[in-house]
Formats: structure tokens, sequence, C-alpha cells
């Protein structure tokens, strides 16, 4: 009886450590643009604010909150990723932050990274 209970604790934390090491990155948009173009260009511009030596339109709002084990960098890139497929230029009000899940004893902290995708104009 002693051995069922031990290994079955095995599986149990085993599962736990497998479930824990997977990475997920889920990023929301609140709109999608009306036309999707690819750009000649890979580069996504990264702004924490908004630029003021280009006009642009903004199309796109994002906002992804990675795991406990995913960093702003990889949020950030699921994030230009995502802007890409859609059409966008560059990233402007970039905010990072951290997103609060659960509380008490096994509370945690994930990235969150929120973001408005532009199209310039000129």
């Amino acid at each position: 009886m002693h051995k069922i209970i031990r290994s079955s604790q095995k599986a149990f934390l085993g599962l736990a450590l497998l479930v824990s090491a997977t990475s997920c990155v889920k990023v929301q948009s609140n709109c999608h643009p009306q036309v999707q173009t690819p750009r000649n260009s890979n580069e996504i511009g990264v702004y924490t604010s908004q630029p003021t030596f280009r006009s642009f339109r903004e199309t796109v709002k994002y906002e992804a909150i990675g795991s406990n084990i995913t960093s702003f960098e990889r949020v950030l890139e699921r994030v230009k990723n995502q802007a890409r497929r859609d059409g966008c230029e560059a990233l402007v009000n970039v905010r990072f932050s951290k997103q609060p899940i659960g509380s008490g004893r096994f509370s945690s902290a994930f990235p969150k990274v929120e973001a408005v995708g532009v199209v310039f104009e000129d």
C-alpha cells in the first residue's frame, strides 16, 4: 500500500513538472485590420510612446500574457509576430507589466505586454 501511494505521488509530481515546464503565450487583439497586406520589411518597430517623426494610423490593440517561465522578450516577440501577420509596421505605446495570478501561498505574476499596432501613413 505504501509503495502505491509513493508511486502515485511521484507520478503527480512528474505531471506537475511537465505542465509547469511548457511555456505558452496568449495574444489577444480587440480588432483586426481590414486589409492584411504583407510588408517588405520583416522588422517591426517598438516604441514605448507615440512616435512624433511620422504620422500613423492605429489598426490593432494587443494584449499578451505569458506564463510563469516566459520572459518579457518572448511575450513581446509573440506580439511582434502577430502584428507582422496583421500587416502592422510598428508597435506604439508598448507597456510591460506583471499580471498577478492566484493569491496566497502559490501566487505568481506573469509577464504582460500591451501595445497598439500601427501603419505609417507617409
